[in-house]
Order: C-alpha cells, then sequence, then structure tokens
C-alpha cells in the first residue's frame, strides 16, 4: 500500500474533508427535491424532522451530527411513506442507512468527529449502493414488455410528459417508429449511464448524462 508524508497527508486529508461536505450539501438538495415532489406522503411531523436535518446540514456542511440528523429523517419519511415507496427513496433509504451505521461506528471507536474517517465509511458505500439499484434498474428494462410500445412505461411517460408540456405535437400522431425509438433511447441511456460511472476517465460523461437523462423525466 501506498504510504503518505506528513506534508502529503495533510492536503489529502483537506480533500477528504472537502468532499464530504459537498456531498453533505447535495445529500440535503436530494431531501429538499423529495420534500417538494411529496407534500403529502408523509406526515407533518416526518417531514419537520426531515426539513430540520437539511437546515441543520446546510447551516454546518460536512458536520457529522447534522449528516447523521439528516439520514434519520429520511429513514423517518421512508418508513412512514411505504408501502407507497418512490424507487429514488429507497435508494436513498440505503445510504442513509449506511451513513447512519457509518456515524455509530465512528462513535464506538470514539472517532465522532473524524470527518475524513467517515468520508471513507460513507462515500464507498454510497457509490456501491447508487451502482447497484441504477444497475438493477436498467437491466429489469430488458423484458419483451418493455419494448412493446403499447404497454411500454416509456411511451407512457413520453405521452404523459408531452401532454403535460404543451408538446404532444412532437409525437407525431403517435407515430409507431418514434415510439420505438424513444423506448430504445431509454434503454441505452440507462444502460450507459452505470458503466460510465465505473470508470473514472468515462465518470464526469456519466453524471452528466444521468443528470439531463433524469432532469427531462422530471419536467412533467
Amino acid at each position: 500500500m501506498a504510504s503518505w508524508s506528513e506534508e502529503e497527508r495533510g492536503p489529502r486529508r483537506s480533500a477528504e474533508v472537502d468532499l464530504l461536505g459537498v456531498f453533505a450539501v447535495l445529500w440535503a438538495l436530494a431531501a429538499i427535491w423529495h420534500l417538494l415532489g411529496a407534500t403529502t406522503s408523509s406526515p407533518a411531523w416526518a417531514q419537520a424532522l426531515l426539513t430540520a436535518g437539511v437546515a441543520a446540514v446546510l447551516l454546518r456542511p460536512g458536520a457529522v451530527a447534522p449528516l447523521a440528523l439528516l439520514a434519520v429523517g429520511g429513514l423517518v419519511t421512508m418508513w412512514e411513506e411505504a408501502p407507497v415507496l418512490g424507487n429514488h427513496w429507497l435508494l436513498a433509504g440505503c445510504v442513509n442507512l449506511v451513513i447512519l451505521m457509518a456515524v455509530l461506528v465512528a462513535a464506538a471507536r470514539r472517532r465522532f468527529g473524524d470527518r475524513v474517517d467517515l468520508a471513507n465509511r460513507i462515500l464507498p458505500a454510497a457509490r456501491l449502493c447508487l451502482l447497484g439499484f441504477y444497475a438493477f434498474a436498467a437491466f429489469s428494462k430488458l423484458n419483451s414488455a418493455f419494448f412493446d410500445r403499447t404497454v411500454s412505461c416509456a411511451v407512457y411517460y413520453f405521452r404523459e410528459s408531452t401532454d403535460s408540456l404543451g408538446l404532444s405535437a412532437l409525437r407525431l400522431g403517435d407515430a409507431a417508429w418514434l415510439e420505438q425509438a424513444v423506448i430504445v433511447a431509454v434503454v441505452a441511456i440507462e444502460l450507459a449511464v452505470p458503466l460510465l460511472l465505473v470508470f473514472r476517465r468515462t465518470r464526469g460523461a456519466g453524471v452528466m448524462v444521468a443528470l439531463v437523462f433524469h432532469a427531462v423525466l422530471a419536467l412533467d
């Protein structure tokens, strides 16, 4: 294993601390978007708990206690929303469980305030959760029903989105070739994203493809 001198270790630890802070802020923003899109799916007290976690993280990005509070709020709202639960919040629940387990391990080892140690425990597991969920979601599209435009959810959401945005003319009268192209495009994108994320050189492209793809889906 590579060893680090004292001079190298300082900047490396700072970079890892900053990475945890960035993750915490993005995780709080993800919770905000969930709250905005699921205003009645969990009790007000559970949403208030999640909101308190968001506020604490944004006030102290990267601090351990606020991130733990946010994770607790996420798990509570997930429990309250079940069994009618969005797959994105199930994924978030798995990552929140990782966060809490990492915090508990750190507390047991008396390293509660060590943000670098926490980042080393949380971020690799969070990446695996994302890759596992996304790969499974992509693989689940590889069935005959999804490629049948009369029942495919890709076509359903395409029609729903274009109608809600007043762009139904883009469907060209529900042309069969266009709807089939939408199905193939969705499968290609969802299969490509986990592959792009696995490799460091293509990871940035994978993030951008996923962001654009899901932003388009969220326009409805």
